[in-house]
């Protein structure tokens, strides 16, 4: 998945790969991202799994993404009182969902 953003290094648009795979170069790698959860709260997740879903009665294809939610977006978190961070943490892995992957911000 490529993701486009704005850079605040030259305000230029850039791509930036997101991955999620179990051997990545052998090694698992599984990038994080921020999601918009409703229209005022975001979360951190991680990426598990990238798929796509083709209906053909409807003749649409949707893409979904498997992922795992991190305490930050969700009012749990603590501040790093040394460089002034926000610490997540994954949630159990029992916590699993499924979001649109145009929710990926």
């Amino acid at each position: 998945l490529k993701v486009k953003y704005v850079s605040i290094v030259d305000w230029e648009v850039a791509m930036d790969p997101l991955r999620c795979s179990p051997n990545f170069h052998g090694q698992p790698h599984y990038d994080c991202a921020l999601i918009q959860l409703s229209e005022t709260k975001i979360a951190f997740v991680q990426l598990i799994f990238f798929f796509t879903c083709n209906i053909p009665a409807l003749d649409e294809t949707f893409q979904f993404a498997l992922i795992q939610l991190h305490t930050a977006g969700i009012g749990v978190h603590w501040i790093d009182q040394d460089f002034d961070l926000i610490q997540v943490k994954a949630i159990s892995h029992a916590v699993l969902m499924f979001i649109p992957m145009k929710s990926i911000i």
